[in-house]
């Protein structure tokens, strides 16, 4: 084989994989698009920020339906990840049972919603605490 063979060669095969990724990222992209629409079609968009986990910004949570993440001191991933018809109550009976840092709550407007939701979460994040759900 002469340089200029394997030069055709290679650059047949960079651009066999700049298009294998990019025909993954279009299908992430797709269907992180997709999610999205689903979500706007159950009418969710209240999300909030990361807080510490005191008995103060716990009462600030809206009751009602929803997902919540449960972070450990220092932690990028989520440690647990839950669901519940009233989030406020369930964030105090962690509170009592557990130690976290901080926690996260995204809202839904059935606990349906807020199963599905969590699922698609733990799936995406793998939290240490949620195995069996894996």
């Amino acid at each position: 084989m002469n340089s200029t063979s394997v030069s055709i060669f290679a650059k047949k095969i960079q651009a066999d994989r700049s298009e294998r990724t990019l025909s993954c990222c279009r299908t992430r992209r797709r269907w992180e698009v997709q999610e999205s629409q689903e979500m706007e079609q159950w009418g969710e968009v209240r999300e909030t920020a990361r807080r510490s986990f005191t008995s103060e910004n716990i009462e600030r949570v809206q009751e009602g339906p929803g997902v919540y993440k449960l972070y450990a001191k220092n932690a990028k991933k989520p440690t647990y990840i839950g669901s519940g018809e009233n989030l406020r109550e369930r964030l105090m009976t962690q509170k009592r049972n557990h130690r976290y840092h901080s926690f996260e709550v995204h809202h839904t407007s059935t606990t349906k919603q807020a199963r599905t939701k969590e699922r698609r979460m733990v799936k995406r994040n793998q939290p240490r605490r949620n195995q069996r759900l894996l």
